[in-house]
């Protein structure tokens, strides 16, 4: 099924001006800068402000899925783990699925597999940047399987995903170690210098 028959596809919130963090703020903001293609959303950075717009269309939920739609990483995530009032800037779209039998995790996971971002980098190709419209977003087909294979995708792919993030941080300790012990025996080397 075509996503636009299974779920409803928006844009995010427009602002005119630069976004400026508010201690004080209502609502958290989450932009482009706070997607990460193996982490997430990280929402313990998101920018926060006074909202005043009573229109909740622009408003996210925990289930559902956002989209980047500009750049080279266009990607899905989860929005699960909002912590108050959320919405997300217009780089990127807000997925509602409305039909149970699809899992927002699936949907997620078939958005972000190698054959659809394929499809989606040479359909959003440009002479500049990157751009995924809300027509072609919504033209993608998504393939029905039953609830418990979905979930075993979305588990599989989880567990790759940590496995990944360990690795990730294993090589980042390993450097940092390398270049301290280097360091170490530059300043116990430099010791010995003669004077000049």
């Amino acid at each position: 099924m075509k996503l636009r028959e299974i779920a409803t596809i928006s844009t995010g919130y427009s602002f005119r001006s630069r976004i400026k963090h508010d201690p004080e703020g209502d609502t958290f903001v989450i932009q482009m800068g706070d997607v990460d293609p193996l982490y997430g959303v990280r929402f313990d950075q998101l920018s926060k402000i006074k909202f005043s717009s009573k229109d909740d269309r622009y408003l996210i939920r925990d289930e559902d899925i956002l989209m980047v739609s500009k750049g080279n990483n266009i990607n899905a995530f989860s929005a699960m783990g909002i912590r108050g009032r959320t919405i997300v800037v217009n780089s990127l779209m807000t997925i509602r699925l409305v039909r149970t039998s699809f899992q927002p995790d699936y949907v997620i996971w078939y958005l972000n597999s190698p054959k659809v971002q394929h499809y989606i980098h040479q359909v959003a190709a440009g002479t500049g940047t990157p751009n995924l419209s809300k027509k072609l977003l919504g033209e993608i087909d998504i393939p029905f399987i039953d609830h418990g294979d979905q979930m075993k995708l979305w588990k599989f792919d989880q567990e790759s995903r940590k496995e990944v993030i360990l690795l990730k941080e294993l090589q980042q300790k390993k450097e940092y170690v390398a270049r301290h012990t280097l360091q170490n025996a530059f300043d116990k080397m430099r010791k010995y210098d003669e004077p000049y």
